[in-house]
């Protein structure tokens, strides 16, 4: 719970040294995204002082940060950045992240939750991949974008949030984006995968406890019975 609550500050931090993002070109995409992707919360835009990854956070009042150099882009890579990250907003993925936090965090001491995690955060980002691909990206043309995004913003700071492209994810991702026959379709949320698994967890260990009560009242039983037996 520690670690939760010490990313959430930093991200308090960086909102803070943030400014709001009011060009032109950018409010008039987001806008037009948003009806696309029919997202109809409110999205704030951002940009950092920093050039720092882009990312996003907040599921009741999405965020979406961009670095500072963000104003400098052509319009392909505003769109195709902006598009991914609307893509977490759209699939309340920040809200089921916060969530597989909390899960990560009570269940530290098990494995299995861990490993849970790392794969929905990979499921995550393979449907937002998805999503801006058959929004009518050429997989190539996208892939490209990642990788570029990947090497130029190297620092991405350990905050409660959701960064577009990390480096440990990057070669699984490129390769599903760019394999054609992949069956690419839009994937419901990947919490679900860990809600079952932490449940089916808890609910083993009362198994467990449940299916040895029996034993043990079998086996007052038949001492009882002995001890009738001798009288």
């Amino acid at each position: 719970m520690f670690s939760v609550a010490a990313a959430r500050l930093r991200l308090r931090e960086l909102t803070r040294r943030a400014q709001v993002l009011q060009r032109t070109e950018w409010t008039t995409l987001l806008r037009d995204l948003c009806e696309q992707l029919h997202i109809r919360r409110p999205v704030a835009l951002l940009q950092s002082a920093e050039n720092v990854m882009p990312m996003t956070w907040g599921w009741w009042r999405p965020v979406v940060l961009l670095p500072a150099e963000a104003t400098e882009w052509l319009p392909e890579r505003r769109r195709v950045v902006l598009q991914h990250e609307l893509a977490h907003v759209k699939r309340w993925d920040c809200l089921t992240r916060n969530i597989a936090s909390i899960v990560c965090a009570f269940y530290w001491f098990n494995p299995l939750v861990w490993l849970a995690g790392r794969r929905m955060c990979v499921e995550r980002e393979l449907a937002c991949d998805d999503l801006v691909v058959i929004a009518g990206w050429k997989a190539s043309d996208y892939a490209s974008h990642l990788v570029e995004i990947a090497r130029t913003f190297r620092r991405v700071p350990h905050v409660a949030a959701i960064a577009m492209a990390r480096s440990s994810q990057l070669e699984q991702r490129v390769a599903a984006i760019v394999d054609v026959s992949r069956n690419r379709r839009l994937r419901p949320v990947t919490m679900l995968a860990v809600v079952v698994m932490t449940g089916g967890m808890v609910l083993s260990m009362g198994g467990g406890r449940t299916a040895a009560a029996p034993s043990d009242s079998e086996t007052s039983k038949a001492l009882r019975q002995q001890q009738i037996a001798r009288l």
